[in-house]
């Protein structure tokens, strides 16, 4: 009688599940590794950018923003004709392809953004994202980072209009750079924003509007608010004015010294609500005109605000009652000094960081798993 010997089974499938299956196997929920970022930010851009339609907005743009600023140079010059340098009509157009820029991606980035995670959830693709060995960081900076290169590619297609224009009006090539940091960190911070109101709200129409509401509440809305407050900031000062006397029709004019009492608005008081202004913001890039220059005399838009919120931070300052508009006349005040020249972009700039980072922080700890609580009406996957 012969004894035959059975085939031993192979267990390591058992083991090798089980290895997989343990929390050791997970990263934590802060953990953020390039592996895990890079996939994530791949699939967020193949998904939010496959369609032709996207192209065809990019290649719109590109000639919308470069067209635009070639004709405008060529109009200043027809309309103007030799009253105005070539470089007076950079600096016009410069001022102007960067607000189209800002304007671009103040309305291109919260629908982007807005929409990356309850857009997912609707869908039923966030679950599965979930259920992956990605962290909640790099599931949500992964969104984050996906939005702010689609907002640097707008940027970038208005590059030749911003060098060319930067490079037409003498514009300092740090200030180009400062301009293009401002840019590039707000786009970053409105997809921050939009990112945690998606995570925050259920369906991604009210994450959109919401992120509209805020965005363009801070460009329209708080500068309007800003104005009612004025009447309420009234108060009389007594103070040296400089006014142009004429003694007769053919006199040129002298400047003469008075001390009166007037009503001054002191428009410092709310000016937070101005300078939290994303135009505003990018305008601070722009270098101070020096003291021997008038203010506004330039045709640079962005300098022209910096200016005039300096202005507004110091509305005793002496120089805003020179009402005497010639140097060459008798009399006219010489060493009143500039208003104060502390910036104003650590606080708008501050303002616009933090709730970005508020925002992603909030997507991450609604993308953690298990979720204890579900708010009423939101769907797992």
């Amino acid at each position: 009688m012969t004894t035959t010997t059975l085939p031993t089974v192979p267990q390591p499938a058992v083991a090798t599940a089980r290895a997989v299956d343990t929390p050791a196997a997970h990263a934590p929920w802060w953990a953020l590794r390039p592996v895990g970022l890079a996939t994530v930010l791949g699939l967020e851009l193949r998904q939010r950018i496959r369609g032709v339609r996207w192209y065809i907005a990019f290649a719109v743009w590109f000639l919308l923003i470069n067209g635009l600023a070639a004709l405008t140079v060529a109009a200043v010059d027809w309309a103007w004709g030799g009253n105005v340098t070539w470089q007076e009509a950079g600096s016009l157009v410069f001022g102007m392809v960067v607000f189209l820029t800002l304007t671009a991606l103040l309305l291109v980035l919260p629908a982007l953004a807005s929409g990356s995670v309850n857009g997912d959830r609707s869908e039923g693709t966030l679950a599965i994202l979930q259920a992956t060995l990605l962290s909640p960081v790099e599931i949500a900076v992964g969104k984050l980072l996906a939005a702010w290169f689609t907002g640097l590619v707008f940027v970038a297609l208005a590059l030749p209009a911003l060098v060319g224009a930067a490079a037409l009006g003498g514009a300092d090539p740090w200030y180009l750079l400062r301009v293009l940091l401002v840019l590039s960190i707000l786009a970053l911070t409105v997809s921050g924003i939009g990112l945690g109101l998606s995570a925050l709200t259920r369906r991604p129409l009210g994450s959109v509007v919401l992120a509209y509401l805020l965005v363009l509440g801070t460009t329209f809305v708080l500068p309007v608010a800003y104005l009612g407050t004025l009447p309420f900031t009234e108060r009389q000062h007594t103070v040296t004015v400089w006014d142009t006397v004429y003694s007769s029709v053919t006199d040129t004019g002298r400047c003469v010294q008075a001390v009166r009492t007037e009503r001054i608005y002191h428009t410092e008081v709310a000016l937070p609500l101005l300078a939290v202004n994303p135009y505003v913001l990018v305008s601070e890039a722009a270098p101070m005109p020096p003291p021997s220059e008038r203010p506004f005399e330039r045709n640079d838009m962005l300098g022209n605000i910096k200016t005039g919120m300096r202005m507004l931070a110091q509305p005793l300052h002496p120089s805003h009652f020179n009402r005497c508009w010639d140097p060459a006349d008798p009399g006219y005040p010489k060493d009143l000094g500039t208003p104060q020249t502390l910036p104003m972009w650590p606080l708008s700039g501050g303002a616009w960081v933090l709730t970005g980072l508020l925002g992603t922080v909030l997507a991450v700890l609604r993308l953690r798993t298990p979720v204890r609580r579900l708010p009423r009406g939101m769907r797992i996957a």
